[in-house]
């Protein structure tokens, strides 16, 4: 599949046969006679810089692009798989979405799209296995640019006083879930490799299976580091956000000062279908405890499963009156994680309050409306109880009404402090501050 294009004179395209990288021609005779492919030339690197002399403690950060698409590999690394050889993977199985939350189970999406596109070749019955080939082939091949860099890591003199950690962005489903792609909230899509090695006194060879997120890597970072635990002091004055593994590196059943689940945000439309990426707009969430995961969708639908008895989340729970207690107790969590801190009760002199930025959940009945300052925020009527959410941050407004979007705007500069005036009937209502925190 070598590219072949041809010459175009009249708009100045002089035409090319042979691969190209970063707008340079690539040179491919053979897998043993070719350029580096871009992995190789970063694992390449990486040991370079270890057989350097560093006087001063140092970070080195590798990434890699495999498994991303385009799925290229060297041809040795297909041969690991042949096709005959490969089994359609066990998480897979026929009409699996049934009983999803209908918003994550949208076949539209991109993820069911691709799936989908693998199954439409009635003429090329192993197109699936050859994706699977490629997948897995291009697997392998990063397994061996890893270690490559273990390998000059070993070689080097840093080899007894480095921490190394492999991680990834996220997960990717091959066949589960009917999807072939990121963005889900279930296993396949939210869980990444996350391994550490090289921590003076921590067991080797062990699993620990307390969640974490990715925003606890730079916590750990910084204290095996012994850095400074408040980096942000003399700018914006944030708290660090995340909390240290340390303790769990030591002992896998040690002290954890995290949340005893880890959550997951995933936005309600996909930016794959090059529709406007509306981030927040419509998020849904996931948290995954040791033992379960609990979804809430932006529109109310929920999922619930039990990894000890269902780990390919065949079984959807959440309407089952059995696990109610649960369902309950991990929605408080995700609601807590979700919502975030600092949230006070309404009071009538909240009214009398000036603030730069806030945020305000609340019911509301009848007609109700919200100004900040001068601003007409908004201004609803329903015959019954209905959630209303506001956001004011910076230039931004955001009104969510029920299940829906009501207002999203910018304006050219940022709306100026003022008082909160809130008309209307409601109830179990909610503020917090948004400031901008300066030194």
């Amino acid at each position: 599949m070598i590219p072949d294009y041809a010459a175009d004179p009249e708009n100045g395209i002089p035409g090319y046969k042979g691969w190209r990288l970063s707008g340079k021609p690539w040179r491919y005779q053979s897998d043993t006679d070719r350029d580096a492919m871009p992995d190789e030339d970063h694992a390449a690197w990486t040991v370079e810089v270890l057989k350097q002399k560093h006087d001063r403690p140092f970070a080195l950060f590798t990434g890699f692009s495999r498994t991303h698409t385009p799925l290229y590999a060297p041809q040795k690394y297909f041969d690991k798989f042949p096709l005959d050889e490969i089994e359609v993977p066990k998480c897979f199985r026929e009409g699996d979405l049934e009983d999803c939350a209908p918003s994550l189970a949208n076949a539209r999406l991109y993820a069911f799209r691709r799936y989908q596109m693998l199954h439409k070749h009635d003429d090329r019955p192993q197109l699936f296995k050859r994706w699977l080939q490629a997948y897995m082939a291009c697997v392998s091949f990063i397994d061996d640019q890893v270690g490559t860099v273990l390998d000059g890591l070993a070689a080097s003199t840093h080899a007894e006083n480095t921490i190394v950690i492999l991680t990834s962005d996220h997960g990717f489903h091959v066949g589960g879930k009917e999807s072939l792609y990121k963005q889900t909230l279930w296993d396949s899509g939210t869980r990444i490799p996350l391994i550490v090695a090289g921590l003076e006194g921590m067991p080797e060879g062990t699993t620990c299976d307390q969640p974490v997120s990715l925003i606890d890597v730079y916590p750990t970072l910084v204290d095996l580091c012994e850095l400074p635990t408040d980096p942000h002091a003399g700018r914006s004055n944030y708290p660090l956000d995340g909390h240290s593994m340390k303790p769990l590196l030591l002992d896998p059943d040690g002290s954890w000062s995290g949340p005893s689940v880890a959550i997951t945000a995933l936005p309600g439309k996909d930016h794959s279908q090059h529709r406007e990426h509306v981030g927040t707009l419509y998020p849904h969430f996931s948290v995954r405890s040791k033992e379960w995961r609990y979804s809430l969708t932006s529109d109310g639908h929920e999922e619930l499963y039990r990894y000890s008895i269902d780990p390919y989340e065949f079984t959807n729970l959440a309407g089952d009156p059995e696990f109610l207690d649960v369902k309950s107790r991990l929605k408080s969590q995700l609601i807590e994680l979700r919502d975030g801190t600092g949230w006070k009760e309404w009071e009538q002199n909240s009214e009398r309050q000036e603030r730069s930025g806030f945020e305000l959940l609340t019911e509301v009945k009848g007609p109700a409306s919200i100004r900040f300052g001068s601003a007409l925020i908004t201004e609803v009527q329903t015959p019954d109880w209905t959630e209303l959410r506001v956001r004011v941050a910076g230039n931004r407004c955001q009104v969510w009404f029920g299940s829906r979007v009501l207002t999203d705007e910018s304006q050219d500069s940022d709306f100026s402090p003022g008082k909160i005036q809130f008309n209307g009937d409601h109830r179990n209502t909610r503020l917090r501050d948004l400031h901008r925190r300066h030194p």
